[in-house]
């Protein structure tokens, strides 16, 4: 390991896998092997490991390191204080545990979870900036203290299976995921006789240790690293220790089941994250709009092209920079649900299923019976009670529960969107906002008798409520938020009391994400206070987060902006229903500008208000506040003036929409068309006044586009890539947790194998080898020849089969083919050299090329660039992550003794 060509082998091989591969994938999570505890643990190790990493220059490529890959040390508990064990002084706590007696020798990291905890430290102090995340292999630490000595590492054993793969890790915040990485049953080396009575090429003495299988009498011989070991899984399912967590029962992608069927709700109001045997994705209870692209419809686009074709100046530029912003579309017609077009739902989702990368896409449901009670310009098509002309007659509560017009909702409407979204269930992602208006109305409105009688009440809170199981139960991956009005509606401590109470009578919390503020409104953003009540009793005027342009604070409402509204509204649920902890987007499609109304109350087609916020996760309060983003398309009107532009009678004028502040009550200004329609009026004013608050944008590599390896994307200061928006909404390589809310792909080979060996079990090992056959593992890369093709015996093969799963599946590969690879060890040395002996194999300490010049040149062109072409054709339609190249880094840090390891070329 310490000659010049494996050192510069190891140190050029990984620097160049890691740019190259993150280039070609910028979606790709990349993980470094960092052995694990029992190796790296001690400080000196942890020391010049960390100086080993900071010389590769490659944290802002990585989201972290993989530990105990391929190992068998002990996952424990996690202690709460560095050094916590180290002489002796808390052994009774359960985290102190030492299977292996390494605190005695002066190693913190007696377990890899402690370890994680050690390693993280260590990096973060080391390294600026870079604040790595990790990933533990459990693939065979399910149980402890087999072993004589714990620097023993092949074929232990009375090991056992351990975790199977799961983001619900003793420590979320620094570790992301168990997962088997190591396939369980494939041998780590041959015993020195191999099982058809030859003798091994590759035999180290390593494993004929005494607690390697085959080193005892009558113990079958070990086959070659990397084949299947019938009698070794057989003892990993005996003394397994598998830890299943409870699951759910979640609908399947594209199965439509009943309004009744709905998934178990979690405390926050969102789907209840577990780990399922088989590696189903879990509905997400993170936030739905992180890591996403927004879809930008093009029916939008064509609509801003009108009014761009006769704009100059200023509103110009600022109609060209909104072609590209996101906004939701609304299904406010029976006939906007089915169709090929984009101007349908189903022609909108077909078409974001077919981007690059599948984007989210977020639709308004706004079609209840009686809808908008309490005013005219935006009256339905469902009505409780028809009249002549085939509009609502709002006062006739001859069927007082709506029977008629609920059927007709249910059946004509939700059941056919719901339709619609089983078809697409966790293939697009989907964000609905149920019915604007229609809540706040009954909470507030019920001395208007258009809004109060027992018919509109009937339909609103029934249609809600049906309306949300149903399309949670089609697509239990969409996330839903029902609207919540805006500040200056509820924001008063009255109403937002009655409005939780209305909220807890429709039984729909288990199911929602949360609430929509400010949907179609004009109300102001502003900043978020501290504190809650802050603004009250005008004490704190001098402070930006109270500012008041419509005097609310002064009317003892302390929601005066819409993130003190967010706050506020959180607060009043989580105290008023139990586990109920909502998330809010906010419509910032309007509000950016701010005291443009003599009266806030007014609403329709405002005059000199402007576009806000961008589509962004970048919020002020993002533990509160998912996403801002534009909910009413900038530029449709709000509701018609009494004459419409032709000269006619607007059949469904609000004379609310004939205030001062509202476009058309003043001379010389344009007459407004009905509500939906375009006004191009209207938008030109929204682009003179606009606020987008555009953010910094990086420069990505688009999906499926191959660059070279100097091609990178811009760091972080976690080791991943930076968050930030862009005008079109592309996706950001993500900054979280890349395990989370995923399906995990679980490979048929692997399961081919398994069933060799329960074919000849029974009892307990046969029951935990049929439990084993469901559980996800990596796939490694250990020989070229298994990148390319179509089986599942090959990468290629896998991407693609998990590409055409109902939801894309995460898969981990193991990128294993260094030059001199495993030089400490021989079980499983690799087919790229730099240097080959006559029979085909490496010639470790011949340092002739002490560059190792022609390995490096074999391993990135017949290899890495291979990996980097397979990983293109599917960045960021298949969530993918990596692991580099185990062993080499912690043998080129310890191992500088063995001139297999330190010489030149190795390194």
């Amino acid at each position: 390991c310490g000659n010049s060509a494996t050192k510069s082998a190891y140190k050029g091989g990984v620097s160049y896998a890691v740019k190259a591969l993150k280039a070609a994938d910028p979606y790709a999570a990349i993980y470094l092997d960092a052995g694990h505890g029992g190796w790296l643990g001690w400080k000196n190790n942890m020391k010049d490991f960390v100086r080993m990493i900071r010389s590769l220059d490659v944290t802002d490529h990585i989201r972290g390191f993989a530990s105990n890959v391929a190992g068998y040390q002990h996952l424990g508990k996690a202690c709460g204080t560095y050094d916590y064990c180290l002489g002796g002084q808390h052994n009774y706590d359960e985290c102190c545990a030492d299977p292996c007696g390494l605190i005695s020798k002066w190693n913190p990291s007696q377990n890899e979870l402690n370890y994680a905890l050690h390693l993280r430290e260590a990096m973060s102090k080391g390294i600026n900036g870079f604040v790595p995340h990790m990933i533990i292999d459990t693939g065979r630490n399910g149980a402890s203290g087999m072993r004589s000595e714990c620097k023993n590492w092949c074929n232990i054993r009375n090991a056992g299976v351990g975790h199977v793969a799961s983001t619900a890790t003793d420590v979320p915040d620094v570790v992301d995921a168990y997962f088997w990485l190591k396939t369980p049953g494939e041998s780590d080396g041959c015993t020195e006789t191999l099982p058809d009575g030859g003798t091994c090429p590759r035999f180290d003495e390593d494993c004929a240790s005494q607690d390697s299988i085959g080193s005892h009498y009558g113990e079958p011989r070990a086959p070659e690293a990397g084949q299947w070991f019938d009698y070794q899984v057989k003892q990993l399912a005996q003394f397994a220790n598998l830890q299943f967590e409870e699951s759910t029962t979640t609908t399947e992608p594209g199965e439509t089941t009943t309004a009744e069927d709905t998934t178990t709700g979690s405390t926050d109001g969102s789907t209840t994250e577990v780990s399922t045997t088989s590696g189903n994705p879990i509905p997400s209870t993170g936030n739905p709009f992180a890591d996403k692209a927004f879809y930008v419809n093009p029916s939008y686009k064509e609509s801003l092209s009108t009014s761009i074709a006769t704009a100059d100046g200023e509103i110009l530029a600022n109609l060209q920079a909104m072609m590209d912003v996101p906004s939701a579309y609304w299904l406010d017609r029976k006939t906007k649900i089915t169709g090929s077009t984009t101007d349908s739902m189903e022609g909108i989702l077909e078409d974001a299923l077919n981007k690059p990368v599948p984007e989210l896409v977020v639709f308004i449901v706004y079609d209840l019976p009686n809808r908008d009670c309490h005013a005219k310009a935006s009256n339905g098509e469902i009505c409780c009670k028809y009249k002549a002309d085939g509009r609502c007659d709002y006062t006739d509560v001859s069927d007082g529960q709506c029977s008629a017009g609920l059927k007709e909702y249910k059946e004509e409407y939700i059941d056919q969107i719901a339709a619609v979204l089983a078809k697409y269930s966790g293939r697009v992602p989907i964000v609905l906002v149920i019915e604007p208006d229609s809540l706040p109305n009954l909470s507030t409105n019920q001395g208007d008798p258009r809004c109060g009688n027992s018919a509109t009440k009937s339909a609103y809170k029934g249609g809600v409520s049906y309306a949300v199981k149903a399309l949670k139960a089609a697509d239990p991956y969409a996330a839903i938020y029902l609207d919540a009005g805006h500040g200056g509606w509820l924001g008063w401590k009255n109403n937002m009391k009655d409005f939780v109470r209305m909220i807890r009578s429709l039984d729909v919390t288990d199911h929602i994400r949360g609430f929509a503020s400010n949907v179609a409104g004009y109300q102001h953003l502003g900043k978020a206070c501290g504190t809650y009540d802050y603004c009250l009793g005008g004490q704190h005027n001098y402070d930006e987060c109270c500012a008041d342009p419509c005097g609310l604070i002064s009317k003892w409402n302390p929601s005066q902006n819409e993130l003190n509204y967010a706050l506020h509204l959180r607060e009043a649920m989580s105290k008023g229903i139990n586990g109920f902890v909502p998330h809010m987007i906010i419509d910032t499609g309007r509000n950016g500008a701010s005291g443009m109304r003599s009266e806030c109350k007014n609403w329709c087609n405002i005059r000199n208000a402007g576009v806000g916020h961008v589509a962004s996760t970048a919020t002020d309060v993002p533990d509160v506040v998912d996403a801002y983003f534009w909910l009413k398309t900038p530029g449709e009107s709000d509701g018609c003036t009494e004459t419409l532009p032709d000269g006619g009678t607007c059949p469904r004028f609000d004379e609310d929409c004939a205030s001062q502040d509202s476009i058309g009550s003043h001379y010389g200004e344009p007459r407004a068309p009905e509500a939906g329609q375009w006004f191009d009026y209207q938008v030109k004013q929204l682009a003179q006044f606009a606020n987008l608050q555009f953010e910094e944008s990086t420069t990505t590599t688009e999906p499926g586009e191959t660059t070279t390896a100097e091609d990178t994307t811009t760091g972080s200061t976690d080791g991943s890539t930076t968050e930030v928006s862009t005008t079109s909404g592309n996706p950001i390589p993500s900054t979280g947790n890349p395990f989370a809310d995923k399906a995990f792909y679980v490979n048929p080979s692997y399961k081919e194998s398994l069933s060799t060996s329960i074919a000849t079990a029974d009892g307990e090992i046969l029951a935990n080898l049929q439990a084993m056959m469901d559980v996800p593992s990596a796939y490694w890369l250990d020989r070229k020849t298994k990148i390319t093709g179509s089986t599942t015996d090959s990468m290629e093969g896998i991407l693609e089969d998990a590409l055409n799963k109902p939801v894309p599946e995460l898969v981990v590969f193991i990128v294993y083919d260094l030059p001199n690879r495993d030089c400490h060890a021989k079980a499983s040395n690799g087919e790229i050299c730099c240097k080959y002996k006559a029979d085909g194999r490496c010639d470790y300490t011949d340092v002739s090329d002490g560059q190792c010049s022609a390995g490096l040149k074999e391993y990135k062109e017949e290899y890495i660039d291979q990996i980097a072409a397979v990983l293109a054709k599917y960045s960021g339609r298949v969530p993918i992550v990596l692991v580099i190249e185990p062993d080499s880094l912690p043998n080129l840090s310890t191992n500088q003794g063995d001139p297999r390891c330190g010489n030149s070329a190795t390194k």
